[in-house]
């Protein structure tokens, strides 16, 4: 997978778990369009990182157990005689 992918899918999966709209882990997946499979291991992933995600029965979500943001920051920006120009931007 290409960074920029990469990023955006980490971005997508954070805003889901921070507003607790995953639903259960086989929609949740499907909201990402990869297997179930794959989900639990980019959630093992982002635990090994210090992402603090667990799953709630009570209200069928992945949630934060605690204080987490997620900030990134990435940017391409070509430089030529005529000037610079951002190509890539990773911010929403």
């Amino acid at each position: 997978m290409n960074l920029a992918k990469h990023l955006n899918r980490l971005r997508t999966i954070h805003r889901y778990i921070k507003n607790e709209t995953t639903g259960r882990p086989n929609e949740f997946a499907k909201k990402l369009n990869i297997g179930k499979s794959s989900l639990f291991s980019l959630l093992e992933e982002m635990k090994t990182k210090g992402f603090p995600i667990a799953f709630s029965r009570k209200i069928n979500s992945y949630r934060y157990t605690g204080l987490c943001e997620l900030e990134i920051n990435f940017s391409v920006i070509l430089t030529t005689e005529n000037g610079k120009k951002e190509i890539f931007d990773t911010k929403s």
